[in-house]
């Protein structure tokens, strides 16, 4: 009897390096988790940004904000800094904070798959003037 060895880890990576030819960048979404919502990016790198971090927000939230910062910084609209605030780009205002390097090897794993390293950057992403916990609880 034959039996053949499919690498998971390596469709994944096919998967990933596909849709960031395709679009440019890829979100890694998980829902769900115990913290909220949590959103990273893979392919932001590309263009010389860092790769994402967004928490609390559903998918097509972290798709719509991710999608329109990465289409500003590759035509020179912004750059990406530790501490940085954007506020006219969105409807929300939206600032950028460091992550640790152990939150990093927590939270970009999907990232790190992609780049075969570590040597990434990184920036978490917050948007403003709204609560994640209380939107979740209005929609209940």
């Amino acid at each position: 009897m034959n039996f053949q060895f499919t690498n998971g880890l390596e469709m994944q990576k096919q998967r990933i390096a596909e849709e960031v030819l395709r679009s440019g960048f890829y979100i890694d979404h998980q829902a769900g988790l115990a913290g909220g919502n949590k959103s990273t990016t893979v392919g932001f790198n590309r263009i010389g940004l860092p790769e994402m971090l967004i928490r609390g927000e559903d998918l097509d939230t972290a798709h719509k904000y991710f999608g329109n910062l990465y289409l500003a910084a590759q035509i020179g609209l912004t750059k990406l800094t530790k501490g940085g605030l954007i506020e006219d780009l969105f409807d929300r205002a939206v600032r950028f904070s460091e992550v640790s390097p152990e939150r990093k090897r927590s939270e970009f794993i999907v990232a790190r798959l992609y780049h075969m390293t570590w040597d990434f950057p990184v920036l978490e992403m917050t948007l403003e003037g709204t609560d994640p916990c209380q939107r979740s609880q209005d929609a209940a």
